[in-house]
């Protein structure tokens, strides 16, 4: 099935990639004005301005609905062209942010500039909130990474116990075939789970 791509779509992406697009403008191209409308404003990442529309586009330009998408795309095409424009794609900084959890009891541990960046399956201590936690010896469960274009934030699932292979090929096992739900499979709380299943929690 072919993919309909909008006018509306495209506009949003260019917006969540505001700083690369800033390296587009003064180019000589004819999109400059629409290029600058669109980035006078942080709109995709400022929670508190709602995105703009087309509308709103061709009103303040003075332009047709066509000619505002034939920019809009051509400005999306050339962002895309990552072989052949000359876009420092670089993202200056990433923050590591631990989640931790343990018998309803949470704490988040944001961190920078990490000499060895954690993975899957491996164990860690945290000391910084055993008080409250209860603990301090995780491992991970999952990393997720979210990319700006100013940050990489990597999201890091800790759980309590050790890291079980054989349950964790378990978990993914039973949810696939819908014998587990997605509140199982997300739940924090391993040592019950693995109880159900018929496993040693640690």
């Amino acid at each position: 099935m072919e993919n309909q791509i909008t006018t509306k779509g495209m506009m949003i992406d260019i917006l969540s990639q505001r700083n690369f697009a800033k390296q587009l403008v003064g180019e000589g191209k004819d999109y400059d004005d629409v290029l600058n409308w669109l980035l006078a404003k942080d709109y995709y990442y400022d929670e508190d301005l709602p995105y703009p529309s087309i509308k709103e586009l061709t009103e303040d330009l003075n332009i047709s609905y066509s000619v505002a998408r034939r920019l809009i795309s051509c400005i999306y095409n050339e962002l895309s062209e990552v072989y052949r424009n000359k876009i420092d794609y670089s993202i200056p900084e990433v923050e590591y942010i631990f989640y931790l959890t343990f018998l309803g009891n949470w704490a988040y541990v944001k961190l920078k500039n990490i000499p060895a960046p954690p993975r899957v399956g491996e164990d860690i201590v945290i000391p910084f909130f055993k008080e409250k936690i209860q603990t301090d010896h995780f491992y991970i469960r999952s990393v997720k990474h979210i990319f700006t274009d100013k940050k990489q934030e990597v999201y890091i699932h800790l759980v309590v116990g050790q890291f079980n292979l054989y349950w964790n090929m378990l978990r993914d096992e039973k949810y696939a075939k819908c014998q587990m739900s997605r509140d199982e499979y997300d739940s924090k709380d391993e040592s019950t789970m693995r109880e159900k299943y018929g496993l040693r929690w640690l």
